[in-house]
């Protein structure tokens, strides 16, 4: 049974390489050269048309059940969420 998993396996990856190949032909050099500039724009955001979020900060919702919060210093803009008397924020007293 593994070889023959195997053995289609490969087959349809040489399939989906020629028809990828064949697209590729059909719709001409351009195409190719459309697809490695949005992907090159999707990296490094250049024109800002893909909006990434670069951090991700879990709302206090999400924070396990007992956990003390703190909001931070009062004097910044941006509020961040911590569980206190943990060094990886699991909310456990003592961080075990």
């Amino acid at each position: 049974m593994d070889l023959t998993l195997a053995a289609l396996a490969s087959v349809a990856t040489l399939y989906a390489m020629l028809l990828g190949l064949w697209l590729l032909n059909r719709l001409n050099f351009w195409a190719l050269a459309v697809a490695v500039l949005v992907m090159q724009e999707y990296r490094y955001n250049t024109l800002g048309l893909f909006q990434k979020q670069r951090h991700f900060r879990a709302p206090k919702s999400m924070l396990p059940l007992g956990a003390p919060v703190s909001s931070g210093s009062d004097d910044s803009r941006r509020k961040r969420v911590r569980a206190e008397g943990s060094g990886r924020a699991t909310g456990r007293k003592f961080g075990v």
